[in-house]
C-alpha cells in the first residue's frame, strides 16, 4: 500500500508562521502610524480651538472690565448731578441756582452717555463669551476622539504582543470611531 503523504518540513512551517506574524506586525505598525498622524492633526486642531476660546474669553473679560468702569463713571456722574441739583435747590441766589442747574443737566447728559456705553460693553462682553463657548465646542469632541484614538493604538499594540487578529479588528473599529468622532467636531 502506497499512500501519498506530503510531509512539510518543520522549517517551512516556521518560516510561514514568521511571515504571517511579520505581515500582522507590519499592518499594525502602519495602522498605528496612520492613527498617530491623525492624532497629531486632531490634537493640533484641538489646541487651536482652545487657544481661540481663551482669547475670546479674555476679550470678554476686558469688555466687562470696561463696562464696570463705565458704570463707575455713571455712578460718579449721578452723584455729581444729585449734588448739583441739591445745591441749586438750596441756593438763594438765582445766578448760582442757574449755574448749578446747568451743571446738573450736563452731569445728567454725561450719565446717559455712560449708561449707554456700559450697556453696550456688557452686550459685547456677553457676545464674546458666547462666541468663546461656541468655539470651544469642537474641542470637547476632539478631546473625546483623541481618547478613543489612544485606546485604538493601545489595542493595536496588544495585538502584536498577543498575535490575536480579532483584537486588531477591534482596534480598527475603535480607530474608525475615533476618526469619526474627531471629524464630527469639524461639522459642528
Amino acid at each position: 500500500m502506497s499512500e501519498d503523504f506530503e510531509v512539510k518540513p518543520v522549517h517551512d512551517e516556521v518560516v510561514e508562521e514568521l511571515v504571517r506574524e511579520s505581515n500582522l506586525a507590519s499592518r499594525v505598525a502602519l495602522f498605528t502610524a496612520i492613527l498617530s498622524t491623525l492624532g497629531a492633526i486632531f490634537a493640533y486642531r484641538s489646541a487651536g480651538t482652545e487657544v481661540d476660546a481663551s482669547a475670546l474669553r479674555s476679550q470678554a473679560i476686558l469688555l466687562q472690565a470696561q463696562a464696570s468702569d463705565s458704570w463707575n463713571y455713571y455712578q460718579a456722574k449721578s452723584q455729581r448731578a444729585y449734588l448739583a441739583k441739591s445745591m441749586a435747590r438750596l441756593s438763594a441766589d438765582e445766578a448760582v441756582k442757574a449755574e448749578f442747574s446747568k451743571e446738573a443737566m450736563h452731569f445728567e447728559a454725561d450719565k446717559r452717555i455712560a449708561e449707554k456705553q456700559a450697556r453696550d460693553l456688557e452686550i459685547q462682553s456677553r457676545a464674546k463669551l458666547n462666541e468663546s463657548e461656541d468655539s470651544l465646542r469642537p474641542h470637547h469632541r476632539l478631546a473625546l476622539g483623541m481618547s478613543i484614538l489612544q485606546v485604538a493604538v493601545a489595542l493595536a499594540s496588544i495585538t502584536v504582543l498577543t498575535r490575536r487578529k480579532w483584537l486588531f479588528v477591534i482596534a480598527g473599529v475603535t480607530g474608525t470611531a475615533a476618526i469619526l468622532t474627531c471629524a464630527s467636531a469639524f461639522l459642528i
